[in-house]
């Protein structure tokens, strides 16, 4: 026999019928292991008639975000000089007179974001990786000195 399963929406219809029935709200809270806080929040959704399902804890608002005519000043820039990069960037605009221009590395990631950065130039400026291992052994090699005699 499988395990019963049952949604977020499913338990808190079940707990906003059964509250509807219940005399005591308090004791239902404690069996469906929930505050009367959160109780009281699910069955004010339900009045109001909205989605009883899980909601983002994403803020809304984000306070550091560049703004996006700043964004496009840098956008601009970039795709008239594909070769630039957000620190060229970044001072070109300041000699042109910009003021409140965000960091190099933000500037950087304004154009990663928007797909201005090619995989195959990302691929050609990775620094060389060395062929080291980790661990002692993992790789044997032998350097050649000379003419060895076999006899």
């Amino acid at each position: 026999m499988p395990w019963e399963s049952k949604t977020v929406e499913e338990i808190r219809k079940e707990f906003i019928t059964a509250a509807q029935i219940s005399k005591n709200f308090s004791s239902l809270c404690r069996d469906f292991g929930i505050t009367r806080k959160t109780g009281y929040k699910w069955l004010d959704r339900w009045q109001q008639e909205q989605n009883l399902s899980d909601r983002s804890h994403a803020r809304k608002i984000v306070s550091n975000k560049t703004d996006e005519m700043t964004e496009k000043l840098i956008l601009s820039v970039r795709e008239a000089n594909p070769t630039w990069g957000g620190k060229t960037i970044r001072q070109v605009l300041l000699n042109q007179g910009h003021a409140k221009l965000p960091c190099v590395k933000t500037c950087n990631n304004i154009i990663k974001r928007n797909g201005l950065v090619l995989p195959e130039e990302s691929l050609k400026h990775t620094p060389f990786v060395r062929y080291e291992k980790d661990h002692c052994n993992e790789m044997w090699q032998t350097d050649f000195q000379g003419r060895f005699c076999v006899a």
